[in-house]
């Protein structure tokens, strides 16, 4: 498969790839939304479930890199929890990992 696209946003998976890639690699993951919407965006266009599902639909695979104490807007819904009950009803098993050396941090 051919790259279109090497870096893009998360909401640019509405409408999942066809084919999909092997492998999809969503850096910075704690900032996924609940919705996929965009400013310039007919709401007609705005995602339909939530972000996280259109990701996981989007690939074969796909890695989420996240930080939970690094949250930036109110808005932002990217949590560990929320990508393993995604997961639930896909029968999947997230693989949880930690980097040597680093400190969970738990959100208040």
């Amino acid at each position: 498969m051919q790259f279109k696209e090497t870096f893009t946003y998360f909401s640019n998976f509405v409408t999942p790839p066809d084919p999909p890639p092997d492998v999809l690699i969503c850096d910075e993951a704690h900032r996924l939304r609940d919705r996929s919407t965009n400013r310039f965006w007919k709401p007609d266009d705005w995602g339909t479930k939530p972000q996280v599902d259109e990701l996981l639909d989007a690939s074969r695979l796909t890695v989420f890199f996240l930080d939970e104490g690094q949250s930036v807007r109110p808005q932002e819904v990217g949590t560990a929890a929320l990508v393993e009950e995604a997961a639930k009803p896909l029968r999947c098993r997230p693989a949880p990992y930690r980097p040597a050396g680093t400190v969970p941090v738990r959100r208040q």
